[in-house]
């Protein structure tokens, strides 16, 4: 069923937000639709840590895409710092921005 988005640049904007310290992210597989348009943005993800969940097992295509957006992640400046047992939810870090943490 269609529903109504804000990408997130208008989100943060319509907010007053210039930066996000964690975004989580679980949207049943359409996180790789958005992964896509931040690749799309042109400009650095203003977010320091994003917590993300992968629904790949929900789409054909959905283990290609989910390495395509770990490698999207990886040039957006972010490390995984941590993967649950299941391997669905992923944690990404700027340790530029946020400092060192441990992978767990």
């Amino acid at each position: 069923m269609p529903a109504p988005v804000l990408r997130l640049p208008t989100f943060m904007c319509t907010n007053g937000h210039g930066f996000i310290d964690v975004l989580k992210v679980d949207v049943e597989g359409v996180e790789f639709d958005i992964c896509d348009d931040w690749l799309r943005m042109g400009t650095p993800l203003p977010v320091g840590q994003v917590l993300l969940e992968f629904h790949d097992r929900l789409l054909r295509d959905g283990k290609v895409r989910k390495r395509a957006c770990y490698e999207a992640m990886a040039r957006e400046g972010f490390t995984e710092v941590y993967v649950s047992r299941n391997k669905e939810e992923v944690t990404f870090a700027r340790l530029a921005i946020v400092g060192n943490i441990s992978k767990i």
